[in-house]
């Protein structure tokens, strides 16, 4: 469990606190959490899911106590990306339900309300909002990017 606390929590923590110096006094910092964080997927142990979202308060309070030097965190809550493990996944779902990959696709892309996934671009695009100067008034939220995946409204 130990293990867990310090690659999920401790070394993002440590990697906040060594960059809020350099980025101030107006700078942004986009920061991925994981999807678990606002996610009730039953895939994810449930440690997992309450360390990713202790990990999101912690950094709350961090962007509400820096956000006063112009200084702007935000997290980035990912849905389903065309990734290479993405594709991994789908190989190994097909591989076991015995399916081909297209039809594994099709079952995994049916689960998002959007019924696509998501391109790197569109969460690169995002990120790179939430790092300028337009966002300078967004700070200490979750930026959901799910295809609607997320059920609920807050």
């Amino acid at each position: 469990m130990l293990d867990g606390v310090v690659a999920n929590m401790v070394v993002a923590v440590e990697l906040i606190q060594k960059a809020i110096d350099p980025i101030s006094p107006r700078n942004s910092a986009a920061s991925s959490t994981s999807p678990p964080a606002r996610s009730k997927c039953a895939r994810r142990s449930r440690s997992f899911v309450r360390r990713a979202r202790r990990l999101t308060a912690f950094l709350a309070g961090v962007a509400r106590s820096v956000a006063a030097s112009n200084v702007t965190i935000n997290f980035v809550l990912p849905g389903t990306f065309e990734t290479d493990r993405f594709t991994s996944n789908i190989q190994a779902t097909a591989k076991k339900k015995n399916i081909s990959y297209d039809a594994a696709f099709a079952e995994r892309v049916g689960t998002v309300p959007a019924k696509r996934v998501g391109q790197p671009d569109e969460l690169g695009a995002t990120c790179a909002f939430l790092c300028s100067a337009q966002s300078g008034y967004i700070t200490g939220q979750n930026i959901l990017i799910d295809g609607g995946a997320f059920p609920g409204a807050f």
